[in-house]
């Protein structure tokens, strides 16, 4: 499901559903990790980890702004209930360093599937987009967009430009980098 709306000349704000019954996160990187054969020692045994397929829904409420100087705006909320809950991460990490051979090594393996799948490791965070064209001198673009955890805080950020040079050549540089606790 996805509803949009003009607000006067320049902002559209949109919210988008979307429902499917499967398996959690933990639960589905178990399953490709047994599948696959690439799960980390000692994990197919540990507790807990069995919840099977529920109903979980996906959504998303924003706003994009379009400035008057080929500036675009996006700022948006995202719900994800098959990724971990607040509570959910803390026992994990907790865990993880606890016992850091088996809770650790699979938290990691199901950090780096959930990355695999495109698929968000938490169920609550905020993204953020600005998007400039023709910035500071024609055929320069500039862009730059955030996720940030809702839980803790931690998040991803990438920052981009790119000249077009002509219809054949653009010259790019990409920044990246995260931040947060282990």
């Amino acid at each position: 499901l996805s509803l949009s709306h003009t607000i006067g000349d320049s902002v559209v704000a949109y919210a988008e559903w979307s429902g499917a019954s499967e398996p959690g996160l933990i639960q589905r990187a178990l399953q490709y990790g047994e599948i696959a054969g690439s799960l980390p020692t000692g994990v197919s045994s540990l507790p807990g980890l069995g919840q099977g397929a529920h109903f979980s829904n996906d959504a998303s409420i924003g706003a994009s702004w379009a400035g008057a100087k080929k500036l675009t705006v996006n700022f948006e909320y995202q719900f994800h209930q098959a990724g971990l809950s607040g509570n959910q991460l803390r026992q994990w990490l907790a865990l993880a360093n606890l016992q850091p051979a088996t809770y650790g090594e699979f938290f990691r393996y199901v950090r780096g599937y959930a990355s695999d799948q495109q698929e968000p490791l938490v169920r609550r965070q905020y993204f953020v987009r600005a998007d400039c064209v023709d910035a500071f001198v024609r055929n320069l673009e500039l862009s730059a967009f955030a996720f940030v955890d809702a839980t803790d805080g931690s998040g991803f950020t990438q920052f981009s430009a790119s000249y077009y040079a002509s219809n054949h050549w653009t010259l790019g540089v990409l920044f990246g980098g995260s931040w947060g606790g282990r």
